[in-house]
């Protein structure tokens, strides 16, 4: 048996019952606000981009994506928090349907940047959903994904591993070369409060 929440129908479960307290209860799972800016600070975006944001959730994550003229599309499994999203006026520049990381509703060649920030561990197979982001990215995209760290202590790995799929470092990274991406880069950011670190992932397509 996998972790808890390391399947999509799992997560979508938890996460359609919390819909609407996950934005007070965010910080918890995504950092606060000195930890977003510290991930944030990898990702690389350009005016005009068309960008993507794979697991969205309730659009918080999208809102840091948004500017200038880029078009910003959020996809995510679960429809109430598609359906809460919607109703933010202040995400109105973007656009949201409900869909499968796993299987991609886009065509190829789409996206100048595809961005997953705090979802990838919710996936069974994350070399799949890696090569889907790559599918939909145009050559010279680039790639962004935030998730949890797996601790390096025995304990804390253990019980992470029942929960959902945090991520190793060496692994992670190995997903992304056999999914196609290029120019590799990792960075962990410290999440203090929680005594835990987020690892960050760049590429290119």
């Amino acid at each position: 048996m996998g972790p808890v929440l390391g399947d999509q129908a799992g997560s979508a479960r938890l996460y359609r019952l919390v819909s609407r307290f996950y934005d007070a209860l965010r910080p918890v799972f995504a950092g606060f606000e000195s930890t977003r800016e510290a991930y944030l600070s990898h990702l690389d975006l350009e005016p005009t981009d068309r960008v993507l944001d794979v697991g969205c959730g309730t659009g918080e994550s999208t809102r840091a994506l948004l500017g200038g003229e880029r078009s910003v599309h959020g996809i995510d499994l679960t429809g109430d928090q598609i359906r809460i999203t919607r109703q933010k006026e202040d995400l109105d520049a973007a656009a949201f349907v409900v869909g499968d990381a796993m299987s991609l509703p886009y065509r190829e060649d789409t996206f100048d940047v595809v961005a997953s920030i705090g979802s990838i561990q919710h996936l069974p197979d994350v070399e799949n959903a890696l090569a889907e982001a790559h599918r939909v990215t145009v050559d010279g995209g680039r790639l962004f994904v935030v998730g949890p760290k797996r601790p390096d202590n025995r304990v804390g790995g253990a019980i992470a591993d029942a929960m959902m799929h945090f991520l190793e470092d060496s692994e992670l990274q190995e997903n992304a070369t056999e999914a196609g991406w290029t120019d590799i880069d990792t960075h962990l950011v410290h999440m203090a409060y929680l005594a835990r670190e987020a690892l960050v992932l760049t590429a290119t397509a």
